[in-house]
């Protein structure tokens, strides 16, 4: 079931999102030119709907995780839940979709150092039933990040 939002709470969503968002109810009222209250209010409905989720978000690097890394993986015909479904259980794994193009599954996963990707790459995931391929690209730098979840 789709739920209905309006334009002030697509500001509010939005602005939630942004690294450099308020952290106030005050401030985000004052520049989305609506009351505290509203804003207060609006959010409590989001949270409720289950639109909004309050988290704690771990900065990676902060934690060692410095390299970023974008794999993409070949999978074998009808293996690809088999490997999904070990996938999503890997520490080292930020996000896991399935894909539709060059290569069946893509992942975002992040790393101590370059000796902790290389065995992850050339072990880890290779060894996984069904996997033919991969072809990891190695991100210098994370221009957005958007933290959303499910």
């Amino acid at each position: 079931m789709m739920i209905k939002i309006d334009d002030i709470d697509r500001q509010i969503l939005a602005n939630l999102q942004r690294y450099d968002a308020p952290r106030t109810p005050n401030e985000m009222a004052k520049e989305l030119e609506v009351s505290p209250a509203t804003v207060r209010r609006r959010v409590k409905r989001l949270t409720n709907d289950g639109i909004v989720s309050v988290l704690v978000a771990v900065d990676p690097e902060k934690v060692g995780l410095k390299l970023v890394a974008v794999i993409g993986i070949h999978v074998a015909v009808k293996k690809i839940d088999a490997v999904t479904e070990i996938m999503k259980n890997m520490p080292e794994i930020t996000w896991l979709a399935t894909s539709i193009g060059t290569y069946d599954i893509i992942a975002t996963a992040r790393f101590t150092d370059m000796e902790h990707l290389a065995k992850f790459v050339q072990n880890e995931v290779p060894n996984i039933k069904g996997v033919t391929g991969i072809e990891t690209f190695l991100c210098m730098q994370e221009i957005k990040t958007v933290r959303v979840t499910r």
